[in-house]
């Protein structure tokens, strides 16, 4: 078996080894300001698991987050992205499944981390009605986020995100803060390829009686080679708006 796994990972990674480190926008939801450099092709899929209660019934969904990037220019790059299928389960009620909606975007890399001066990067995403069934918003919804990262002492990271996005609900437009902030840290006395981290995350709609969503995440990164990674998270919800629970398992590869 271990002969097995070795064939498959040298034969899925890049013939060369990338100069550059992998870097990720998952497990967690603070995306790295970096891009993936000019004509690199990189995929970022899983597998999630939602699980909620709450009114007397009990709603678990499953689907397939994935992000497929590509650099255009080394610092600019051009992402797709979608919860992609999804199964969705609720009490009393049939199972039901369909396609969500696409989100198109742009990410730039707009300055190196430097000492205290963090590593800095502009994203935006255009969601599209491109779902089916009742997985789609039916309508095109805009999403902006400011993105910095820091390389701190001892291991430590530190990323954040803030922006906003406008999606469409049953009253019109509703414009939401979005906010995330992850601390990630190597773990060299178990792997020199382990990383974890822990987040906050969450959106605040404006001058809207909504109620504030609000995560606590945590999870693992481990790199099996210089162009794959695996990852698993959990997901707690902090507000009656958010999903109680969500766990998921991810793989990213570095295809160009």
């Amino acid at each position: 078996m271990k002969k097995f796994l070795c064939i498959f990972f040298l034969f899925f990674s890049s013939g060369a080894a990338a100069e550059e480190p992998l870097v990720t926008d998952r497990p967690d939801a603070a995306e790295s300001s970096l891009t993936v450099g000019k004509t690199r092709l990189q995929l970022e899929t899983s597998f999630s698991f939602e699980h909620d209660a709450g009114g007397g019934t009990t709603t678990n969904a499953y689907n397939f987050p994935t992000l497929l990037r590509f650099g255009l220019i080394e610092w600019l790059e051009f992402r797709i992205e979608s919860p992609m299928g999804q199964f969705h389960k609720q009490t009393g009620q049939a199972h039901s499944k369909g396609w969500n909606d696409l989100a198109f975007g742009l990410k730039a890399h707009l300055l190196d981390n430097a000492g205290w001066v963090p590593s800095m990067g502009f994203l935006l995403h255009l969601s599209t009605p491109t779902g089916t069934n009742n997985y789609s918003a039916n309508s095109y919804d805009p999403t902006v986020k400011w993105l910095n990262d820091w390389e701190l002492p001892a291991g430590f990271s530190l990323g954040t995100n803030v922006g906003f996005d406008v999606p469409q609900d049953a009253g019109g437009r509703l414009a939401r803060f979005l906010y995330a902030a992850a601390v990630g840290h190597d773990l060299p006395f178990i792997s020199e390829s382990l990383r974890m981290f822990a987040e906050i995350q969450g959106a605040s709609p404006v001058q809207s009686p909504e109620p504030d969503e609000r995560t606590f995440d945590t999870g693992l990164t481990f790199l099996v080679t210089g162009d794959i990674q695996l990852d698993t998270f959990v997901q707690i919800g902090l507000t009656r708006a958010t999903t109680d629970v969500a766990t998921g398992l991810g793989f990213s590869w570095r295809m160009l």
